[in-house]
């Protein structure tokens, strides 16, 4: 019964630590291109789980529509953001803090509207998918995990593919090491920003949309998601996708397996608690270059 017990939390573990490296790899994302820290990318997870929850709960749309939906939307959201906030700042001498503080705006924005649409209730959001894959009598593997699970694997194959094969993805990596040489290779590279952006966004939002039915949508949600996307970008190291996705599954991991042998209550302090611990010994961050 401990097996079970274990196999079943080493699971959940996982899928939130997928859930951890998704949103973490577009934060991470936008630092290592534009060299910025995207403070409203908390704000994209919340609409992604909010936005799916009212499509299918509310409207009634097909829950797979839902959720492409969901994340296209939210991605073109965050292409408008990086058009009309970020790109404007791009040539000020210090882009990260600039950049900080225009998304934090950003942020404060978009949670405040969130509130006044949605108000601060969770909004409810039945999974198509009812139980899971048996592991004994009484223990399941849940459905909406399962699919967490499987979309994390199918995102990181493909983000990995997109940046390596792609000709949009090797423009991104060659702004990301020099954006003047990029440029003068004919690279747009205001165009690769707002698609870095909009990836990003919609990175997040799949996240939210994923993690909705397991840890229920609200316009709250995500400040605490924004918090462990740092962490994890901060440890793994700043620019580092490797990192991100390393760390982001760790995370998960960890968290499950103090919370359940701990106490749920302290895992958070631990999760800090830990990353300090790391900076002391790894100051740039496990992975950084």
């Amino acid at each position: 019964m401990k097996s079970v017990i274990l196999v079943q939390q080493l699971f959940y573990g996982l899928t939130t630590g997928m859930g951890y490296a998704m949103f973490s790899l577009g934060l991470t994302l936008i630092l290592g291109v534009m060299g910025t820290l995207n403070i409203a990318h908390g704000t994209f997870f919340m609409l992604g789980a909010l936005t799916i929850s009212s499509l299918s709960t509310y409207l009634g749309l097909n829950y797979i529509l839902a959720a492409v939906l969901s994340v296209v939307l939210v991605g073109i959201a965050g292409m408008i953001v990086c058009r009309l906030v970020v790109e404007p700042l791009i040539d000020h001498p210090n882009p990260l803090l600039t950049g900080m503080l225009a998304t934090l705006a950003v942020s404060i924005v978009i949670t405040h509207s969130a509130m006044a649409i949605w108000g601060t209730n969770i909004v409810p959001l039945t999974f198509p998918l009812e139980g899971g894959v048996l592991i004994d009598d009484s223990r399941y593997l849940s459905w909406a995990r399962i699919i967490l699970f499987i979309v994390g694997i199918i995102t990181f194959i493909f983000f990995y593919v997109f940046l390596t094969k792609s000709r949009m993805g090797k423009n991104i990596r060659a702004i990301s090491q020099s954006r003047i040489g990029a440029s003068l290779v004919g690279i747009n590279f205001r165009r690769s920003y707002a698609l870095t952006f909009g990836i990003s966004s919609a990175l997040a939002a799949l996240a939210g949309v994923l993690l909705a039915p397991i840890w229920l949508a609200s316009s709250i949600i995500g400040q605490s998601m924004l918090l462990k996307g740092f962490i994890i970008v901060i440890v793994g190291g700043l620019g580092s996708v490797r990192g991100a996705v390393i760390i982001g599954l760790l995370l998960g991991l960890i968290e499950t397996i103090f919370g359940n042998y701990a106490s749920m209550y302290y895992r958070d302090a631990f999760s800090y608690g830990l990353m300090i611990v790391i900076l002391l010994v790894k100051p740039k961050g496990i992975f950084a270059k």
